[in-house]
């Protein structure tokens, strides 16, 4: 694809997912007041089970330009269903480790 704002790289990609959706890291906080502009971030994942193959998607909101420092959101109910049981992704905001920032600027992320 060739549209603006996707991230090609399966790399990048997994750079990025490691360390805002599930990395052991990752500092809840409260919300901001004043989050500032948001970049809607999509992460599919190609899953097979003994339901089949599929494309399922999980989605982030990141605030580069938050008042204390950039932040991130994911909404509550991001995961998805498998045979052997529930993917599930912890919901709240939480503080963007610097890296990702960097990974993002890469790509054109203002």
């Amino acid at each position: 694809m060739d549209s603006p704002g996707v991230i090609e790289s399966r790399r990048l990609i997994d750079r990025i997912y490691s360390a805002t959706l599930v990395g052991t890291q990752r500092a809840k906080i409260a919300p901001p007041v004043e989050p500032g502009p948001a970049f809607f971030l999509e992460f599919e994942f190609g899953v097979a089970d003994e339901d089949g193959a599929r494309t399922e998607t999980v989605d982030q909101i990141v605030y580069p330009f938050a008042q204390r420092g950039p932040v991130l959101r994911t909404p509550s109910g991001q995961g998805f269903d498998m045979s052997y049981g529930p993917v599930r992704f912890r919901p709240g905001w939480f503080v963007v480790p610097r890296n990702v920032l960097r990974l993002l600027e890469g790509v054109r992320l203002p």
